[in-house]
């Protein structure tokens, strides 16, 4: 008795030539796709063949040979394992071979903007599918000549990702991070005009590209990857690669052998890395880049990627040859003062493992230098990219010699020394972790850089406007801390104009200057305001106990970031508006607690001396006076004040306010 053909089961996805499918995977859900043989018979059914699979974002997608299609929505999210969901496709077994999740391997780049993670079909099928898709026709040319292929990529970090058929000698893809497996296979298939050839198969070994990102320790919950290009900078090999929550990436390259391009990839704005100028999560602003060379098959190659390596890469210049490669890795290592770019595993300075107390050991002294980039940055306002197109203008590379020019030598000491006086959380990075760098660099430090930063801020003083102002990075050098900022560099530089140069020529008189524009800066979004002592040392005139409040408040009614306090002209112009507007201190509206201690006062038509304490720390910055009349009550804007000398900048020069 003949029994009726049964009823097509409803995890079996049907597809049609040319057609198109796209579904969104479910805990829950185990798709077989198969191919329907006649229309009039849904239960005709066969494995469909020539197909390759490939990871794109979250999806699965499937493209078959003759034009039929089936993505997979959140496959990789959703299907972490083949308990919740998966899918079975066409392989050498007759059980075919089941895909799920969590597998989240790279492989060879799909052409698609995917990474290919299955391909299984007859060869020359494969290879006309791959047209214009040289990663990935080279993938298949590597598999030999075999009739038909199959293409399994390794997993990473996972094993069991894929059920694989038993007569292919293993049970599960092992897990050894970053290679694949090749495997052409002449067996024949399950259904689908797998072909019927020979017994061939064979094993081709993979190269692996393993690295360590450092920009400051990488942050759990980072988004960033990288992507592999072949020596020309532009054939990608890899994309997508994930990078974990210590940094590490890896991935397969096939056979491909030759000079490898690592380049490190933001995908969004989250954390990246903790810096170590700031002490701070930041996001990755500017692309990073390693190099190096696969010199055999199935050979490992060990990278560093970090700021140095991307300036190495910038000097290699366009499809750099493996001898080319080697020796600018070394000579950048060398005008640093290291013995190599890839061989050394990285100490960030803001590690748990740095301890420059025992010495700085290879490690160290990587990390060390990259701190100073680090600096750098926070003097170049946050801007990665700048600091490295900075460094990779000031150096010369000739052969397996690289050199330093003084000035960029000189910028990377001010960013060590940045390192070594920022909010951190690494007491051996300490005042001489300046110097240790600028040794690395061959560059003569403390004293000479001090001098060399207090000379440029002493220059300026009473100086015209022709003359160059310092920088941030003058002041770096110069040790002084707290100008980092372009909103309090403008603002210190004001006030040292109005000065002479015996003002400016120790540390301590600087800093005394650098801790008043701070005070100001921090006072703008009303964070601890600056003492009247302080406005003072800023050459601000008609400041009193009684109207210092009322000061502050207007300078925290100005810009959070500074740039409405950035010049003494801004800030003498709050001040003149707070007396104009505050009545005289009589006995019937004195605040309590207020003496007005005002002995004779000089205006334009009398003179005499005073002790009223709005005498300003530099008494000839002296502004033409007014006097006013209001109500009967003699008022003078106490800026306006000829006030007997009492500071030590007898030189000091102020334009009328």
């Amino acid at each position: 008795m003949a029994t009726a053909p049964a009823k097509q089961p409803d995890n079996i996805l049907s597809l049609q030539p040319g057609h198109a499918i796209r579904i969104r995977m479910e805990a829950g859900h185990h798709y077989k796709v198969r191919r329907a043989l006649r229309a009039d018979d849904p239960d005709a059914l066969e494995v469909p063949d020539n197909l390759i699979a490939s990871r794109q974002g979250d999806a699965l997608h499937l493209r078959y040979a003759d034009g039929s299609t089936l993505t997979l929505d959140d496959f990789y999210r959703t299907c972490t394992s083949d308990a919740v969901c998966s899918v079975n496709l066409v392989s050498d077994s007759e059980a075919g071979i089941t895909l799920h999740g969590g597998n989240a391997a790279g492989g060879t780049v799909s052409g698609d903007g995917g990474t290919l993670v299955y391909a299984h079909g007859k060869h020359d099928v494969l290879l006309s599918m791959a047209q214009g898709q040289s990663s990935m026709a080279g993938t298949f040319t590597a598999l030999g000549d075999a009739p038909v292929l199959t293409y399994l990529p390794q997993t990473p970090y996972a094993s069991a990702a894929y059920e694989v058929p038993a007569h292919l000698g293993f049970t599960s893809i092992p897990a050894v991070i970053g290679g694949s497996i090749l495997m052409g296979a002449g067996l024949g298939g399950a259904g689908g005009g797998a072909g019927t050839g020979g017994s061939q198969s064979g094993t081709v070994a993979n190269g692996r590209v393993v690295g360590t990102i450092q920009a400051g320790p990488i942050t759990a919950g980072n988004d960033l990857e990288v992507n592999i290009y072949a020596a020309d900078g532009t054939t990608l090999l890899v994309q997508q690669v994930a990078v974990d929550s210590t940094g590490h990436f890896a991935t397969s390259v096939g056979t491909y052998t030759g000079v490898v391009f690592a380049r490190l990839v933001n995908k969004g704005t989250a954390s990246d890395y903790l810096d170590e100028a700031t002490n701070s999560s930041k996001d990755l602003s500017a692309p990073l880049i390693a190099m190096g060379v696969l010199s055999t098959a199935g050979a490992t190659l060990n990278l560093n990627l970090n700021a140095l390596t991307t300036v190495a890469a910038n000097k290699a210049g366009a499809n750099p040859s493996a001898a080319t490669v080697a020796a600018v890795n070394t000579a950048v290592a060398h005008a640093f003062g290291l013995s190599n770019l890839q061989d050394t595993t990285v100490v960030p300075t803001n590690g748990s493992n740095y301890n420059a107390v025992d010495g700085l050991s290879e490690g160290e002294k990587y990390g060390a230098v990259l701190a100073g980039f680090s600096g750098m940055d926070k003097l170049n306002g946050g801007n990665m990219q700048t600091t490295l197109d900075q460094v990779s203008g000031q150096i010369t590379v000739s052969g397996a010699t690289a050199t330093l020019t003084d000035a960029i030598k000189y910028d990377i000491t001010a960013g060590a020394k940045v390192v070594a006086t920022a909010p951190t959380n690494q007491p051996v990075v300490t005042t001489q972790f300046g110097d240790a760098v600028a040794n690395l660099i061959n560059y003569v430090a403390n004293p000479f850089t001090e001098q060399q930063g207090l000379t440029t801020i002493g220059n300026t003083a009473g100086a015209t406007t022709s003359t160059p102002a310092p920088t941030l990075f003058d002041y770096a050098n110069a040790n002084v801390i707290g100008i980092d900022t372009t909103t309090k560099l403008q603002l210190i530089n004001d006030v040292v104009k109005t000065l002479v140069p015996t003002n400016v020529d120790t540390v301590a008189e600087v800093q005394t200057l650098s801790d008043a524009v701070t005070a100001v800066n921090t006072g703008a979004p009303g964070d601890t305001p600056p003492t009247q002592t302080q406005l003072q040392d800023l050459g601000i005139q008609g400041i009193t106990n009684g109207n210092l409040q009322a000061v502050l408040a207007a300078i925290a009614n100005t810009a959070d970031d500074g740039s409405g306090v950035d010049t003494v002209a801004k800030i003498q112009a709050l001040v003149n508006r707070v007396v104009d507007a505050t009545p005289p201190a009589t006995p019937g509206n004195a605040p309590d607690g207020y003496t007005d201690n005002v002995g004779s006062i000089t205006s334009t038509n009398s003179t005499a001396s005073s002790s009223d304490d709005s005498t300003p720390r530099h008494p000839h910055r002296s502004p033409a006076c007014g006097f006013h009349q209001r109500r009967a009550v003699r008022r003078w804007r106490s800026c306006c004040l000829h006030l007997r000398p009492r500071h030590r900048h007898p030189h000091a020069q102020h334009a009328p306010g």
